[in-house]
Order: structure tokens, then C-alpha cells, then sequence
């Protein structure tokens, strides 16, 4: 067992042990309760490395580090996992004092270290070119005394399978987590990035429920072994990544095509993100078996339905069933085509039916009200989701741009860059948001006034808060630059704006004018205050 947990067993029987989980519950407890010993900082790693007693498959001994190792720059402070491709820990920047998760990649004995590392750092500066709130950013790539790491965002949470487990998660909660997670996706599509390991443990939730996929971009490196003619010694490392980050990784959540080896581009993404939907929102995992052998055919024979119950829309049945199609073209296009089946249907307003048996007027306010909902709203919402650029504009990019260059801090100029993109699909979310918050009760007439209330009461607070983070930017220090990441990280997620039972259940704001003025002075100040502590 604690060689499975280190990931040091051979392929096939780190596999079989995968399957066998599926189905023992005794075995996957005993499987969390190592994993959280391993993650305890008073564990001593290498007693673990030593139990197992066995070397990384294809590659040289599983090198598990006692926390205070150096790799790099950084100090190793405990493990939070183990996978096909190396070891991630727990680490300090020890130039900006800061968490990272630090990938220590497994290396194949034969392969030449410079050209592992170009591929690495060249998928890596892609995924350093991806900033969404949905995926967890890229820090740096580097090597160090033979050791080749990748540093990336630390996210203090659960992964989506545990958030899963944790309790009896409603339908409707679960589509909304696996959406965000989806965008994440859909945006790195959009990067030309396939992740080809998606499921639900490389799926991380946050304290404050925002969503981030990780280990973007390291499966990909499989993906050049079909092209051109690598070096024996490449080639025989993309082999390695391509066993190891798929087929080790969880065979159920792989697209028929990653089976027969053929190439495959970002609908393979879309076919295990509808393979791990399917299992949260069902139970149990679509295509099954005892065996590598069974899982494959189950997948290659396809699913010609899932289980009908009033829990789950027919739309998302319909959407996922498409997903899951053996056929690449038979799937949707692309993700973003995919979450826009998964999401509820627009509803249009039937005050206009009972109109229709007193003669053509009645006709007329059925065609009109009975609409598609994309025609032009009314002049209620027309300005909705502007507010925010009084916050974030242009104006205060170059005003967060000279700020923070002026403070003469390492990498001023890139962070200031990350940080304003960040800050742009913050805002982009929230206008969003708050104009669909808008016509869901003036134009679709699916959400109460009390609701739209709420949510934009949330809104107003989350652009509160982005202004006061905003302010701390403007009077920038090389402190504030150098946690400058982590601080917009920070934001509290837009997510729980659309969470209307979750708004109610809280105390509601005064009534009384002055009151609730103070109120908001207070509640500035906190927000100013955070925005510095962070």
C-alpha cells in the first residue's frame, strides 16, 4: 500500500490496485489515511520512500525528500502527492517567501537532461501565459544539482474528489463546481494546451470555493512523440510520459482514442471531463472492469445512455451522453460548446400565452414575450455590468504598471503583466455575472427581485473588495509586488454570487440609512485592510 500511495509500484500493478479501489471501500480508506500521513509535516518521508521497498517503474529510485531539503531556490516542506511523473510537495520560495506546489520530475535513466528540460520549459512557458482564475498558475521551471522541478500556484484545499465524498453534494451544486473546472479547460483549449489527464483528483477547491484544474501541460509533452523523429533517448522519455501520465493515470477517465494511440487533441479532454461528471453526478464511473483489458473495451463499445432520474436535467444527460461519444467528431466541438449545453435553458416569459385567445394583440405579446431572450434587453440592464470599470480600467492598468515598476523589485514588469491579467478576467467575470444576475429577472423572468437583490449585494461586495486590492497596487512597495500573485489569488470567488439559498441564510444588512452607512465605512476599512494583509 505505501508503495502505491508513493507511486512506485511497476505500471500494471499501480493499475490494477487503481481498479481495485473503484470497487473497496476498506481499501480506499486505508489509501486516505496514508495519504494524509504522508502529508503530515512530522512525518519523516524518506521512513516511506524505505517501506516501499521498490524503484519508480522506468525510472531511477523514487527519491522521496525529508522536508528542509533545498531544491533550487525553494525548501521542501512536505509531500501532498505522488504521480506518474514525479513528486509534488509542499515548498518556500525562499526568494519572495512564498507556498508553492513544486513538481520534482521522475526522470528515465538514458534521458538527455538538456533536451528533458527544453521540452519542459517549453510547455511550461505556455502554461506561464495562461492566466485564469480557473487554473492554477505556472511560476517557474527549473533544474538544480540533476533535480528538474516546476513551481507552480499552491492551493490550500481539497481536491474535487474529496469535496465529493465529503458530503451529499446536490446536482445542481455539483454541475456549477465541474462548469468552473470546465472554463479552465476551455481556456486552456484556447492556449492550444491539452491537459489528457483530467479527473477529479487533478481538480482543486479552495477555502473559499474557488475551482483550479492543475498539472496542465505536463501530459502534453506526450503529445510530440508522434511527430517528426525524436532522438532515442526523447523518444524513449515521451514513451515513459505518455504510459505513465495516461494509462497510470486513471484508465476509466480515458478518451477511446488515448487507447488505441492514435493523436488526439482537446475533445480527449472533453470525453474525461464528461467520464468524471457522470461519476459525481451518478455514483459510479460510466465504463468499468477488473482489468486494464475490460476498461478498454467498455470505452471502445461506447455508453448508449446513463440512468434517467429526476435528479439529473435531460439536457445534462444528453450533453454528457454526447461527450462520451467513441467517435471524436460525434462529440461537441469544444468545451465551450459543452458548457453551453450543460447550463440551463433560458426560459422566456408566458405572460404573454394568455393573451393569445383574445385576437391578433394577444398574438402579437405571445410572439414578443415568447422571444429568445437574446433580443435587446430592456434599458434596465443595458448598463448593468459597467460599474466595475470605475474599479479596473485601462487608466489604472498604467497607473498599476508604473507603481510597480518604480518600486525597482525583481520581475516588477512580469508581475505587474500576470497581475492585471488576472485583474481583467476578474472584472470580465463579475460584468458578466452581474448582467446575466439582470436579465434572469427583467428579461427571462427566472429569478426573483429578492434574489437579484442578494446576488448583486454580493457583487457590489466582491467589487469592494478588487477596489481595495486595487488601491493597495497603486501605493505599491517591493513587498507588496513580490505577494503581489498571491494577493489577487486571494480575491474572494464570484462563484458564491450565484449561491442564492447561501445569501439568504445570511444576516441581512440594517435598514435603517445611517446605520447601514457605518456599516460600509466599516466594512471599506476591512477590505483595505485584508487587501494589505494579503
Amino acid at each position: 500500500m505505501a508503495a502505491f500511495i508513493a507511486g512506485g509500484l511497476p505500471d500494471v500493478e499501480q493499475s490494477l490496485v487503481r481498479i481495485h479501489l473503484d470497487d473497496c471501500d476498506e481499501c480506499r480508506a486505508a489509501v486516505r489515511v496514508g495519504r494524509r500521513a504522508i502529508a503530515s509535516p512530522s512525518m519523516t518521508l524518506t521512513v516511506l520512500a524505505e517501506s516501499s521497498g521498490t524503484k519508480a517503474a522506468h525510472g531511477r529510485e523514487s527519491a522521496m525528500f525529508a522536508p528542509g531539503t533545498m531544491v533550487g531556490p525553494y525548501v521542501l516542506e512536505r509531500l501532498l502527492g505522488a504521480g506518474g511523473m514525479g513528486l509534488v510537495y509542499a515548498a518556500r520560495d525562499a526568494r519572495l517567501d512564498r507556498t508553492v506546489a513544486l513538481k520534482v520530475i521522475r526522470q528515465t535513466p538514458g534521458t538527455a537532461l538538456d533536451q528533458l528540460v527544453e521540452r519542459l520549459r517549453r510547455e511550461s512557458k505556455a502554461l506561464a501565459r495562461l492566466s485564469h482564475p480557473n487554473v492554477t498558475t505556472v511560476y517557474e521551471l527549473g533544474s538544480a544539482d540533476g533535480e528538474i522541478y516546476i513551481a507552480m500556484e499552491y492551493v490550500a484545499g481539497s481536491t474535487l474528489r474529496a469535496w465529493l465524498a465529503d458530503e451529499q453534494r446536490d446536482p445542481k451544486a455539483i454541475l456549477a463546481t465541474f462548469v468552473e473546472a470546465g472554463r479552465g479547460l476551455a481556456a486552456a483549449h484556447a492556449a492550444s494546451l491539452i491537459h489528457r489527464d483530467f479527473k477529479p483528483d487533478n481538480v482543486m477547491i479552495d477555502a473559499r470555493g474557488a475551482v483550479k484544474v492543475t498539472d496542465f501541460g505536463l501530459a502534453t509533452l506526450a503529445k510530440d512523440i508522434r511527430v517528426g523523429a525524436p532522438t532515442a533517448d526523447v523518444a524513449r522519455f515521451d514513451t515513459e510520459i505518455t504510459r505513465t501520465g495516461a494509462l497510470i493515470g486513471t484508465p476509466a477517465y480515458m478518451a477511446p482514442e488515448q487507447f488505441r494511440g492514435a493523436q488526439i487533441d482537446a475533445r480527449a479532454d472533453q470525453f474525461a471531463f464528461c467520464v468524471a461528471l457522470y461519476e459525481a453526478l451518478v455514483g459510479n464511473r460510466p465504463f468499468r472492469g477488473d482489468s486494464i483489458a475490460e476498461v478498454e473495451r467498455s470505452v471502445l463499445a461506447g455508453l448508449a445512455d446513463m440512468p434517467r432520474t429526476r435528479r439529473i436535467p435531460a439536457r445534462v444527460r444528453r450533453a454528457i451522453v454526447r461527450g462520451l461519444a467513441v467517435d471524436p467528431e460525434t462529440r461537441f466541438p469544444t468545451m465551450d460548446a459543452l458548457l453551453a449545453a450543460l447550463a440551463p435553458r433560458r426560459r422566456s416569459v408566458m405572460v404573454g400565452v394568455a393573451l393569445a385567445t383574445v385576437g391578433a394583440w394577444g398574438v402579437v405579446a405571445t410572439t414578443l414575450l415568447a422571444s429568445d431572450d437574446t433580443a435587446r434587453p430592456p434599458a434596465l440592464c443595458q448598463t448593468a455590468g459597467t460599474e466595475v470599470q470605475a474599479v479596473w480600467n485601462p487608466e489604472q492598468r498604467a497607473v498599476l504598471a508604473t507603481a510597480f515598476e518604480n518600486t525597482g523589485a525583481p520581475g516588477a514588469a512580469a508581475t505587474s503583466t500576470a497581475v492585471a491579467a488576472r485583474l481583467d478576467d476578474f472584472a470580465q467575470a463579475w460584468s458578466a455575472m452581474h448582467v446575466a444576475s439582470c436579465k434572469a429577472t427583467h428579461v427571462q423572468g427566472t429569478q426573483s427581485l429578492a434574489a437579484l437583490d442578494l446576488r448583486t449585494g454580493c457583487l457590489e461586495r466582491r467589487r469592494a473588495q478588487l477596489a481595495a486590492l486595487v488601491g493597495v497596487f497603486e501605493r505599491a512597495d517591493a513587498s507588496v509586488v513580490s505577494h503581489a500573485r498571491e494577493a489577487v489569488v486571494a480575491l474572494p470567488p464570484l462563484t458564491s454570487c450565484a449561491d442564492v439559498e447561501g445569501l439568504a441564510r445570511r444576516t441581512p444588512l440594517p435598514t435603517d440609512s445611517a446605520a447601514k452607512a457605518r456599516y460600509e465605512a466599516l466594512r471599506a476599512r476591512v477590505d483595505a485592510a485584508r487587501a494589505l494583509a494579503d
